[in-house]
């Protein structure tokens, strides 16, 4: 079969045969009018197609909804929500609770010893001068309780320990006393607070008083009387064991220095204290 030779400059509508197949011009291209037979049917392809581009996620129904757990343990009141209430004890007492009391701190602190003679020798040509040292800080001690039925608490509060004599055979400044919370009835906690006292100092000693110790709960020791610097200055109180304004403290030393005197009484220790914190639910 010949080639086609199609014209190179148609007309809009002209016609072109050959090899018994005729073509008319529609301006843009030539199209087939007659001759048109059907073609055989081609042999499968045995290279394989582009793969098709991925399908979109289909969109799947929620699952069940699963079964509600347990309900938890009921917790144990906390005090975030509660009322606070501070009592303070300067005597020997029975603390009851405020009523709606859930729980309690208490900080329970003993008295601080006292400080010793100051001794000096202004005899006849002689003028030396005396200065004893400090008496010790009161121990103190901290518990919590969980009350529950009949709970009270006997209070036990020490007195400062007494200033050495200006006068007198023993000089030395007496110890602080003994502060104590022992509760009673139906309760968990702490148990028995027991708070000592703090040390005296001696009669124109340099070494101050020993500062008390303490047991039950959290156990806190007052800090020692405060040496005497030479024959004219003298010991700083101790500290007690927790600060309560001025409560604990032990009795600064003293110095005859510009008396009159050849000997000085002591400083007396400040008495200790029991703060009771209350929360009400």
């Amino acid at each position: 079969m010949a080639n086609f030779d199609f014209p190179s400059s148609p007309s809009n509508g002209q016609t072109y045969t050959a090899n018994g197949i005729t073509f008319s011009y529609n301006g843009t291209v030539w199209k087939r009018e007659t001759g048109a037979t059907k073609g055989i049917k081609g042999e499968p392809s045995t290279v394989a197609g582009d793969k098709g581009q991925k399908g979109e996620v289909g969109a799947g129904s929620d699952g069940a909804k699963g079964q509600k757990g347990e309900t938890g343990a009921t917790g144990g009141a906390g005090n975030s929500n509660s009322t606070q209430n501070i009592r303070r004890f300067t005597g020997n007492t029975t603390y009851s609770p405020t009523s709606g009391t859930k729980n309690i701190t208490v900080y329970c602190v003993a008295g601080g010893g006292g400080s010793g003679r100051a001794q000096g020798d202004m005899s006849g040509e002689q003028n030396e001068q005396g200065a004893s040292a400090g008496g010790g800080g009161g121990g103190a001690c901290i518990g919590h309780y969980n009350l529950g039925s009949g709970f009270s608490a006997s209070i036990t509060v020490g007195g400062g320990g007494s200033g050495g004599p200006q006068y007198g055979q023993n000089g030395s400044g007496g110890t602080g006393g003994e502060s104590r919370f022992t509760p009673s009835g139906q309760y968990s906690g702490s148990g028995t607070l027991d708070a000592n006292g703090g040390g005296g100092s001696g009669n124109q000693s340099s070494g101050g008083g020993g500062g008390g110790s303490s047991s039950g709960g959290i156990n806190l020791s007052g800090r020692s009387g405060g040496t005497r610097v030479g024959e004219v200055n003298p010991g700083e109180a101790g500290i007690p064991a927790y600060v309560f304004g001025t409560y604990g403290y032990g009795g600064r030393g003293v110095t005859t220095a510009n008396q009159s005197s050849d000997q000085a009484a002591g400083s007396g220790g400040n008495a200790g204290v029991v703060i009771v914190y209350e929360y009400l639910v």
